[in-house]
C-alpha cells in the first residue's frame, strides 16, 4: 500500500519564498552579527591571535554565497572555536545547551547564548529537504 505524502512540497515551497526569500543569508547575516558582538564583548578573555583569525575567517565568510552547506559549516566552525576558547557548551535539534562552568570563566552571558542560538539554526538548515532546498537556491 502506498503512503500518502504528509507535505506538498510545491505548496511548502511557495510558502517558503514568499515568507523568508533567502533564509540561509538572513542566518548567515545574524551569525556574523553575533558572532561580532560576542568577540567584542568577550575581547578581554580572548587572545590576540585568536581575534585576528576570527576576523580573518568572519571576512571569508562575509564573501561566501549564502547556501546551507556553507552556513551550517561556519556556524560548526564557530562553536569548535568558542569552545576552544572556553566555552563549554553543545547545541543539537533541540538549540543549545551551556554549562555553568562558563559563567566562570568571565564570558558575557547575553552574547554568548545569542551567538550559539545563531549557530544552532544554522546547524537546523540542514535538516530541510534537499528536493526543497535545491529548488530554492539554497543548496
Amino acid at each position: 500500500m502506498k503512503q500518502a505524502r504528509l507535505v506538498d512540497f510545491n505548496t511548502d515551497i511557495a510558502m517558503y519564498k514568499t515568507d523568508i526569500p533567502n533564509l540561509p543569508a538572513e542566518i548567515k547575516d545574524r551569525l556574523i552579527t553575533s558572532f561580532m558582538e560576542w568577540l567584542n564583548k568577550n575581547s578581554n578573555l580572548i587572545d590576540d591571535r585568536w581575534k585576528k583569525r576570527i576576523l580573518k575567517e568572519i571576512r571569508k565568510f562575509r564573501k561566501m554565497r549564502a547556501t546551507i552547506p556553507v552556513v551550517a559549516g561556519f556556524a560548526m566552525w564557530t562553536l569548535c572555536i568558542v569552545n576552544q576558547l572556553g566555552i563549554t557548551s553543545g547545541i543539537g535539534i533541540d538549540g543549545y545547551t551551556i554549562l555553568d562552568s562558563t559563567w566562570e570563566r568571565g564570558f558575557d552571558k547575553s552574547t554568548t547564548e545569542k551567538l550559539l542560538l545563531w549557530v544552532s539554526e544554522a546547524v537546523k538548515l540542514t535538516h530541510i529537504p534537499k528536493e526543497i532546498a535545491e529548488q530554492l537556491g539554497w543548496d
